[in-house]
This record gives structure tokens, C-alpha cells and sequence, in this order.
């Protein structure tokens, strides 16, 4: 059984049937794509100009490293290598996003929290406190850009690092238990060794049916023999007498 506790995923062989649970909408990763997408969105229709190609750019990667993980996540239910791909893209989607917030607030000459700021660190435990779009949206109503772009690039750190865990938990467990096909070959196996164990059963069944059957037969046969063994010699013993 392949168990992941963080967004309850099992996938379980029982009674030769595969079953998938999956719900994608548990998963931290997710939920915090689904964040950083809103807060973006927010972020570039106040602050970047519409007509350039910024805007369109950095929506695109939030969106992209939020889909990824919805279509890898569906993957992984027949496919690892395809699942774990599409969320390697999701991630590479959000550090090119994490390195356009770099550049807003460079070319703005604006600054970047130092990783253990105080804004960073208070940052960093609100984003663990809390997943829900509308909390970050109504912090980011009263503050400039600067904060807003520093506030994301916390946020996608922790989803890329979430994400990475993601991956290895996958490839740890694919390692120890196979994925889908692995487990739909050892069906296949089974199925095949109870099929040839049948065939198998059933011949020897019938051999043994067979030799009892011969064996009962060359049985009767030299009974046979000898009472007609006996009967001739009886026959000529009455022969004789009478002569």
C-alpha cells in the first residue's frame, strides 16, 4: 500500500483491483500555489502596467506552477515519471516567478528581505499559519509593492521547497512499493501462476485419473487371464478323465 499522509493519497491492490484515492486539494503545495497565484494576480493588476509583458509572464508562471500540480498530481495514478515531471514543472514554473519579483524589486531599487529579517521570519510564520487566499489578499489591500513582492517570494520558497518533499516522498515510495504498472504486473503474475497452477492441477488430475484407469484395467484383464487359465485347465482336466 502507497500512503501519503499529508494529502491522504493510498493507492491499495485489493482483490486484484487498483484503487486510487486522491484528492489534490489536500495537498500543502497546492494550497499554497493557490495563494501565490491570487496574491500575483493581485499584484501585477496594481502595480504592472497591462501592455507589458511582464504581466502576462509572471500570471502565466503562477498559473502554470499552480495547474502542474493539479495535472501531476492526477498523473502519478498511472504514470510516476509523467506526475513527477509535470510537478518538476510546477516548480520551475515558481522559480521563474520567484525571480521576477527579484527583479521588480531590483530594477525599483526596492529591498529584499534578508532570509532571517524580522519581516521575513514573521513572513515566513503567517505563510505556515495559514493557507487561505483572502487572509494574504486583505493584508496585501494596505501595503506598497515592495512588501507585496517580498511577501510572495516567502510564499514561493515554502512551495518549492513542499513541493520538492513531495517529489522525493514520491520517489521513496516508488522505490520500496512500485507505482501502477509494477503493481498491475504483479495482477498479471499472480493471475497467470493461478491459471498454470490450475492447468497444472487439473493435469495431474487427469493422469492420475488415467494410470487408475489403466491400472483397473490391466487388473481385469489378468483376471480375466486366469479364469480363462483356470477354465481351460479344468476343461482339459475333464478331458482327461473321461478318457
Amino acid at each position: 500500500m502507497i500512503t501519503f499522509v499529508e494529502n491522504k493519497l493510498s493507492m491499495t491492490v485489493d482483490n486484484n483491483k487498483i484503487i486510487w484515492n486522491s484528492n489534490y486539494e489536500k495537498l500543502l503545495c497546492y494550497q499554497k500555489s493557490v495563494v501565490i497565484f491570487d496574491l500575483t494576480y493581485h499584484f501585477c493588476n496594481r502595480f504592472i502596467e497591462k501592455r507589458d509583458r511582464t504581466y502576462d509572464q509572471m500570471i502565466q508562471a503562477a498559473r502554470s506552477g499552480k495547474q502542474n500540480i493539479v495535472e501531476g498530481h492526477a498523473d502519478m495514478a498511472t504514470s510516476k515519471e509523467s506526475g513527477i515531471k509535470l510537478f518538476n514543472i510546477a516548480r520551475g514554473s515558481h522559480l521563474e516567478l520567484l525571480e521576477d519579483y527579484r527583479d521588480y524589486l531590483r530594477v525599483h531599487n526596492m529591498r529584499q528581505w534578508e532570509d532571517y529579517s524580522e519581516e521575513a521570519l514573521t513572513m515566513a510564520k503567517l505563510a505556515v499559519e495559514h493557507n487561505d487566499s483572502k487572509y494574504f489578499i486583505e493584508l496585501a489591500e494596505s501595503r506598497p509593492d515592495s512588501t507585496i513582492a517580498n511577501m510572495v517570494i516567502v510564499l514561493i520558497r515554502q512551495a518549492i521547497s513542499l513541493t520538492t518533499k513531495y517529489i522525493d516522498r514520491v520517489c521513496d515510495n516508488f522505490s520500496k512499493e512500485g507505482g501502477f504498472r509494477e503493481n498491475m504486473t504483479a495482477i498479471r503474475l499472480k493471475n497467470r501462476t493461478k491459471l498454470l497452477f490450475g492447468a497444472s492441477h487439473r493435469d495431474n488430475r487427469d493422469n492420475r485419473d488415467n494410470r487408475d484407469s489403466r491400472d483397473s484395467r490391466d487388473s481385469r484383464d489378468s483376471r480375466d487371464s486366469r479364469d480363462n487359465r483356470d477354465n481351460r485347465d479344468n476343461r482339459d482336466s475333464r478331458d482327461n478323465k473321461e478318457r
